[in-house]
């Protein structure tokens, strides 16, 4: 067995590497209570107000706490759905884009004077003009009228 005043030394050498063997008294145990509480965290803080006579204002936290959280849903659910016309809008866009190009070709190929002589042969059976089919006006056989004059005199005649 060790003696009271060795086991005393004991204590006291050992003492900031193991544990306090005396035994609490109140003052210390107010004293680590008292460090407790400034030492909180700000998650023990409201756990405190929701402990004490402070619950409508813990209330009020949370309810607006859960509103702001179903607003952020709500909001993010709206975003994704502008997101997904967005796209869908861009896809028909590109659509348009597409036929609009191939009625570009389509239109430039056949306004090309080769198509058209060539459909004139083939579709109406039209012939290629010799050099003695053709007639060259010079500028005395211009009639004084105009040419649009005399034909539209023609055709309502």
């Amino acid at each position: 067995m060790i003696a009271p005043e060795q086991w005393y030394e004991y204590q006291q050498q050992y003492q900031k590497y193991g544990i306090d063997m005396r035994p609490q008294t109140e003052r210390t145990h107010v004293r680590r209570q008292k460090r407790k509480a400034q030492n909180r965290t700000p998650l023990t803080r409201l756990a405190s107000i929701a402990a004490g006579s402070d619950r409508k204002a813990m209330l009020s936290l949370v309810l607006v706490g859960a509103i702001i959280l179903i607003m952020v849903v709500v909001m993010s659910s709206y975003a994704a759905k502008l997101t997904y016309d967005i796209n869908k809008t861009q896809v028909e866009n590109d659509a348009l884009i597409g036929e609009i190009e191939d009625l570009d070709v389509k239109m430039m190929s056949s306004t090309n004077i080769s198509y058209i002589e060539q459909k004139a042969k083939k579709e109406l059976g039209m012939k290629t003009a010799g050099t003695s089919s053709c007639v060259f006006i010079s500028a005395d056989d211009v009639p004084e009228e105009g040419f649009a004059d005399i034909l539209k005199k023609k055709a309502y005649e």
